[in-house]
């Protein structure tokens, strides 16, 4: 994972310090874009991992790559900060990749900050869709994640840390208004880029 923290970096900075697209539509999607930097199928996959995924459009992945990783929307050029570092206040504590689940069929390449509705984390409970893809793109609760409990996470830094998913939503002060939905428990945590503005926060 601190490759591909690396290739991430060297794509901002060819490009106007922009990170990665999620996706294009019928076109590439986020490892297609940052393999050039990296050109190893292998770096996209955890050896830990039974299930290596795909796409949900072969054709945005004309590698075949298999991955176990997923971009963190707010970190993507579709995201809050447009993939600028700049826009970042705390790089060494923002969040890039994440590991996904190890379920045979997790094709989505993004992550969103976890209590967000859908995510299977929503205040740490998994709801009742959760069987669908949609729902399963980190552990649910009651599940194990495949190193120790915890997941590897890449930061905008570069620099790769094991951490449990409680420790990336730790507030470093209460955010403005109270934990009273989603977007405020995702607030001054590691998936907030701007920690310091009460009127941005994460993906």
């Amino acid at each position: 994972m601190k490759q591909l923290g690396l290739a991430y970096m060297m794509y901002d900075q060819d490009y106007d310090e922009t990170g990665p697209p999620l996706w294009w539509w019928t076109q590439a999607f986020w490892p297609t874009f940052i393999y050039p930097y990296v050109k190893n199928q292998g770096l996209f996959r955890c050896p830990d991992d039974s299930y290596g995924a795909t796409f949900v459009w072969p054709q945005d992945n004309p590698k075949n790559l298999l991955r176990s990783y997923m971009l963190y929307v707010g970190a993507s050029a579709m995201g809050n900060t447009g993939g600028k570092e700049a826009g970042v206040e705390q790089p060494a504590n923002f969040i890039v990749f994440v590991e996904k689940n190890s379920n045979s069929h997790e094709p989505w390449p993004e992550m969103y900050c976890p209590p967000e509705p859908d995510q299977c984390c929503s205040q740490y409970a998994c709801g009742p869709n959760n069987a669908g893809t949609n729902y399963g793109r980190i552990i649910c609760p009651g599940q194990t994640p495949r190193h120790n409990g915890g997941y590897n996470w890449t930061l905008m830094d570069g620099h790769t840390k094991w951490m449990r998913i409680e420790q990336t939503m730790h507030q470093s002060q209460a955010p403005v208004g109270g934990n009273v939905d989603w977007w405020h428990l995702c607030k001054e945590t590691m998936w907030d880029p701007t920690p310091s503005d009460p009127n941005t926060g994460a993906n």
